[in-house]
């Protein structure tokens, strides 16, 4: 499972207790597939008769007790069949029985050349290491597939909110430099007002021989031109093409 790219307690998840009905049932290992689905194994392999028939040397004994090994795995089987972890859940309708190694089930399938058919018709798939890998790297790459199909999702959202956010600053912005330009014609109009009526008639004053201290100087404008932020659309081109045209405004004011 771990070679396969799959993580405990996220991808998968060993011994899950299951109802099926009036029972409580224990899968060896329950596989969480993108999509609600469930994929249950069962690792519990019989292969008692298996050892003795390796270890016999006499061939026609030998050939008995793989028979006897294959009842042995059909009988498991048939009582795998009947804990229905394939009708919890959202599950597929079959169950993965676990062998072991690969001569485990090809000697039982040499002895019962029916016996992933009559397995099959149980409900019950029966995976060696080989096929057992390529099954859970199928659903390590469909997790791989959902996760990225999640980030480009978030992706989007984030670049969303992002975009309203832009959208709000520019807002402020604009209404800070309407604000300015406001002051700014009202400091212009004051100055106007100032010289008008307070500083030409103090500057008289002065010529007909008010004593002053200092000479009154003439206040300047203000007309210095707020910058307006360009009304181009915003795209998410342009936030990165930003950095280059900052780089190079940064030239021109040098």
């Amino acid at each position: 499972l771990d070679n396969a790219g799959l993580l405990e307690g996220v991808h998968y998840f060993k011994q899950d207790y299951r109802t099926t009905g009036t029972d409580i049932a224990k899968p060896d290992i329950k596989i969480a597939v993108p999509g609600g689905s469930e994929i249950f194994i069962d690792s519990k392999f019989p292969f008692d008769r298996f050892l003795e028939a390796i270890g016999e040397k006499d061939p026609s004994d030998r050939a008995r007790l793989m028979e006897l090994h294959a009842k042995d795995l059909m009988g498991h089987v048939n009582a795998l069949a009947k804990r229905g972890y394939q009708a919890t859940g959202n599950s597929p309708d079959y169950v993965v029985l676990f062998a072991p190694f690969e001569s485990i089930l090809s000697e039982a399938i040499d002895a019962d050349p029916q016996l992933l058919h009559k397995a099959f018709e149980k409900n019950i798939a029966i995976a060696t290491p080989t096929t057992m890998l390529a099954l859970l790297r199928t659903v390590a790459y469909v997790f791989s597939r959902s996760d990225l199909a999640k980030n480009a999702a978030e992706i989007t959202d984030l670049a969303g909110e992002l975009l309203k956010r832009i959208g709000k600053v520019h807002s402020k912005i604009e209404t800070l430099g309407d604000r300015i330009k406001s002051t700014e014609r009202a400091f212009n109009d004051l100055i106007k007002s100032a010289e008008e009526n307070v500083l030409r008639p103090a500057r008289k004053m002065v010529k007909l021989g008010a004593p002053s201290s200092s000479k009154l100087k003439a206040i300047e404008d203000v007309d210095d031109e707020v910058r307006q932020i360009s009304p181009k659309e915003i795209t998410t081109g342009d936030l990165f093409d930003g950095e280059d045209d900052s780089d190079e405004s940064d030239d021109d004011d040098k």
